[in-house]
């Protein structure tokens, strides 16, 4: 397990804790999130083996992926990464 990482249940006890957040299960196959109102902050896909986050900044992403604790995504937002689970 890396350092740090968790697991789905952490995230998701993590982010109900949030003023104003809320999850939605797309049943059909599609992408469940986590949003505050309409904004999506946290997404999760097939693989299941990790999330979809968005950072405050860009250098607060920048600092995460440099030190290994995430990983770059193809979104072109550079203040979104990509965050492993823990096994």
């Amino acid at each position: 397990m890396q350092h740090g990482a968790m697991t789905r249940s952490d995230v998701d006890a993590i982010r109900a804790a949030l003023p104003g957040a809320c999850y939605l299960s797309h049943k059909d196959g599609g992408l469940d999130a986590w949003k505050v109102r309409d904004k999506m902050f946290a997404g999760f896909g097939h693989a299941g083996d990790g999330m979809s986050v968005k950072c405050a900044d860009v250098d607060g992403a920048q600092f995460l992926i440099g030190i290994g604790a995430a990983q770059k995504t193809r979104c072109l937002n550079r203040a979104r990464l990509r965050a492993p689970f823990a096994d």
